[in-house]
């Protein structure tokens, strides 16, 4: 998966573009009347530096690379997930934001 984000001025102020990518793997099996997706992957971020009247504001933008563990159960329509991510590599800011833990759930209906 990779998505690139292109940000537009409001009032003179303007965030830097962003380009994600990432990849997992993920293995599912049956357990009683429910699939299991246990997954890991990686995560790739890439955050421009910011703008106000066109001018680049220094120490914004970076980079970071992620692992990411997580479960997926289904049952029927309905699919509930949790992931979490740990940063491996980050350069965000010039080291002033840092990443610690990040986490995702979701609640999917297939229709």
């Amino acid at each position: 998966n990779a998505n690139y984000k292109i940000n537009q001025s409001s009032e003179g102020f303007r965030f830097g573009n962003r380009f994600t990518s990432s990849t997992f793997l993920f293995y599912s099996f049956d357990l009683s009347s429910v699939k299991v997706r246990p997954n890991l992957g990686i995560l790739y971020e890439n955050l421009g530096s910011n703008f106000i009247n066109n001018d680049r504001i220094l120490q914004t933008g970076g980079e970071s690379l992620l692992t990411s563990g997580g479960l997926e159960i289904q049952k029927n329509k309905i699919s509930t997930g949790i992931n979490f991510q740990l940063p491996t590599y980050q350069n965000i800011s010039s080291g002033q934001t840092k990443i610690v833990l990040r986490g995702m759930f979701h609640l999917t209906y297939v229709f």
